[in-house]
């Protein structure tokens, strides 16, 4: 499950099943999930940068 959905469905009241139920019953509040969306993008491209700046060329 990608978090841009979990952001976008978790503003939906979803009394079915389905992918909707997803998130309205992991109990993530919206900074939680956008905290996780954010570090998804900025951890691997920091760990990228240092192991490139270890690199000798």
């Amino acid at each position: 499950m990608d978090c841009f959905r979990v952001l976008a469905l978790s503003q939906v009241d979803v009394a079915a099943g389905g992918f909707g139920s997803v998130p309205a019953a992991a109990g993530l509040s919206m900074p939680v999930v956008a905290a996780a969306l954010a570090a998804w993008v900025v951890v691997p491209i920091a760990v990228a940068a240092r192991l490139l700046g270890r690199r000798r060329v």
